[in-house]
């Protein structure tokens, strides 16, 4: 059976078919004519609310668009051969499984998670700062040692000289005292 669309406001076709002739209904559309030829339009006026795809009367699932949340709902499971390709974020309800393992709480433990990586990442750069500091603390102290082994290097020299200067002076004082003695046994 062929059922052809017209450019008329609408088209009500009763389908009183048998079931077996029910299921070979096409819908076509006449691309020339129709601006959106390959198209099917449900609720074409806009008026909102719910709408349903049912399959079959006995098997009764559906593809719908919930007006009141604003998202499409299918009644069984999808199975979806190749890649899925998503924006957006995937809200996992209660009792959700991937291949038998319940994921439901997978949410929980992903906020977790990325509290601790906050929580690290903070503590890598206060470690990262501390490190800094510390590396030029580091810096300071090494210039201050060098400082340091120059100073002692410059009092170890003054000291040779004292050390010098002390032995001369013992040696004027031991040729002092000889010719103190000296003079003494001359009077």
């Amino acid at each position: 059976m062929r059922i052809n669309t017209f450019t008329a406001s609408a088209v009500i076709i009763p389908l009183l078919a048998s079931s077996a002739a029910a299921a070979d209904i096409q819908i076509w559309s006449n691309e020339k004519e129709l601006e959106n030829g390959n198209h099917l339009i449900l609720d074409a006026d806009d008026t909102g609310g719910d709408i349903f795809l049912q399959f079959g009367n006995t098997l009764s699932e559906t593809f719908s668009w919930d007006n009141t949340n604003l998202r499409f709902n299918l009644s069984d499971n999808l199975h979806v051969e190749g890649n899925i390709s998503l924006t957006g974020n995937v809200e996992m309800q209660a009792l959700a499984t991937v291949d038998g393992v319940d994921v439901s709480e997978l949410g929980a433990d992903v906020t977790a998670l990325e509290n601790r990586v906050t929580t690290n990442e903070g503590n890598i750069a206060t470690n990262a700062t501390n490190i800094a500091g510390n590396t030029s603390n580091i810096a300071t102290n090494a210039n201050n040692i060098a400082s340091n082994d120059t100073d002692i290097a410059a009092l170890q020299a003054e000291q040779t000289t004292q050390d010098a200067n002390i032995t001369t002076n013992a040696n004027n004082i031991a040729s002092n005292d000889t010719d103190i003695a000296a003079l003494q046994t001359e009077q």
